[in-house]
């Protein structure tokens, strides 16, 4: 989400999705900073047994 937004946040967390929110990001780099923070979050996982 690009903005806080209390009522989605409550209707996603009841089918059990988790919010991910950035603070502070403009929205034209959020996908980017997204990526980013995923691949990294998939390498170092991967690097663990």
């Amino acid at each position: 989400m690009l903005r806080p937004n209390p009522v989605e946040q409550a209707v996603l967390e009841q089918w059990g999705l988790q919010v991910l929110m950035e603070k502070d990001c403009p929205p034209e780099q959020a996908l980017e900073r997204f990526l980013t923070k995923l691949s990294e979050a998939v390498e170092k996982k991967e690097e663990c047994p």
